[in-house]
């Protein structure tokens, strides 16, 4: 029974952050450590957690690590992933690159994807990018219009948002961070305890509408590391007289470091229940850069690295008939198409070459009819 009430879908999370309203946050000063108020609430702590995710408005990152899925068939069997990942991302020009490699290092029997996966995605506002490779030589890459990162397809999950770390839950971590942000501070706040050496832990709920089961999210934030998100756990309970607490629905802990001004996490220790298992994934980061610009390359299919042979389809050419418009190794087919603009531009020529191909045809015809009569009339 608990099990199935807590380990959400990712409809049913969408469903709850639909409902989620924000809070305005005061602004607080780059050169300062953030602060709370003297008799402090929820609220003001992750006002704190607010500020500098907004700070770190870009970036770009590897990470490393594992990934262990154990089975909910019953066998106990336990997979091990290698997980490689680099990302980047840039708020100001809504750019975002995601990259996975996947390799099996232990464990009998494989995932649907195989022993070894790569995927890359990439989010613009004029276009997504979608590569995927798993028991192939070569990625067979899409160019569709633009989409968020939780509608991409299971193959390529979890996306996530590496703002988000340290807050979000392990099922939906494809969600944006203020999305998670601000499903907290929805929550109704039960304390913000002190817990020595700096450490406060926070104690919210929430319940779902029409039914008495819930959860309680704890979320334990260090001072000496920007008051961010250094462990949370999350409990399925029911909201009865006294409540009563069915289970853990999720666990993480984060570690941080400052960089500029700004709180960056550098390892990951996240768990919890999806359709495949109970997953542990193991990352360390590794930060390239900061707060700066990311170059538009980078939010290219361009950039996705892939290997020789690799084809590239665009779906918005051609209404359910995606075109190929590139085989990499093979310039002469190389074709750039970032914007709408140049996408119109491409099918208008395309458009101009049928149109002339009709115009020849029907030249021919009609030359090779007239030759056809005119031999007739001799006759």
């Amino acid at each position: 029974m608990c099990c199935h009430l807590f380990s959400f879908s990712a409809r049913d999370i969408s469903r709850v952050l639909g409902r989620v309203v924000a809070v305005s946050l005061s602004s607080l000063l780059l050169a300062e450590m953030p602060v709370v108020a003297a008799d402090p609430t929820c609220g003001d702590y992750l006002a704190a957690v607010r500020e500098n995710a907004e700070r770190l408005s870009s970036g770009e990152y590897r990470a490393s690590g594992t990934l262990e899925i154990e089975r909910f068939d019953g066998s106990g069997t336990k997979l091990v992933f290698e997980e490689l990942i680099e990302g980047a991302f840039d708020e100001r020009k809504q750019g975002i690159y995601f990259s996975r490699t996947r390799r099996q290092v232990g464990g009998e029997g494989e995932l649907r994807f195989g022993r070894s996966m790569r995927a890359w995605f990439v989010a613009t506002p004029e276009y997504s990018v979608q590569g995927r490779m798993s028991g192939s030589p070569f990625a067979r890459v899409s160019i569709s219009p633009p989409i968020e990162p939780h509608e991409a397809p299971e193959f390529f999950q979890p996306i996530f948002d590496v703002r988000s770390l340290g807050f979000a839950r392990y099922i939906a971590l494809q969600y944006s961070w203020k999305e998670h942000l601000a499903a907290l501070e929805k929550m109704k706040c039960r304390g913000a305890a002190p817990q020595g050496n700096g450490v406060y832990r926070l104690t919210l709920e929430a319940q779902f509408p029409d039914s008495n089961a819930g959860y309680r999210y704890l979320l334990w934030l260090d001072e000496q590391q920007g008051l961010q998100p250094v462990r949370f756990e999350v409990l399925g309970v029911r909201f009865t007289e006294p409540p009563e607490v069915l289970g853990t629905n999720a666990t993480a802990e984060t570690s941080w470091k400052e960089v500029d001004g700004v709180w960056v996490p550098v390892t990951l220790d996240a768990s919890g229940s999806t359709g495949r298992g109970k997953e542990r994934l193991q990352l360390s980061f590794m930060w390239q850069s900061v707060s700066d610009a990311i170059p538009d390359r980078r939010f290219h299919w361009k950039s996705l690295d892939l290997p020789q042979w690799s084809r590239v389809f665009d779906v918005r050419l051609g209404a359910g008939n995606p075109q190929h418009v590139a085989t990499i190794g093979v310039p002469a087919e190389e074709t750039i198409i970032t914007s709408q603009d140049e996408l119109e531009s491409v099918g208008g020529f395309r458009w101009i070459v049928f149109v002339i191909g009709l115009v020849a045809l029907g030249v021919l015809t009609g030359y090779f009819l007239r030759r056809h009569w005119a031999r007739r009339s001799a006759e």
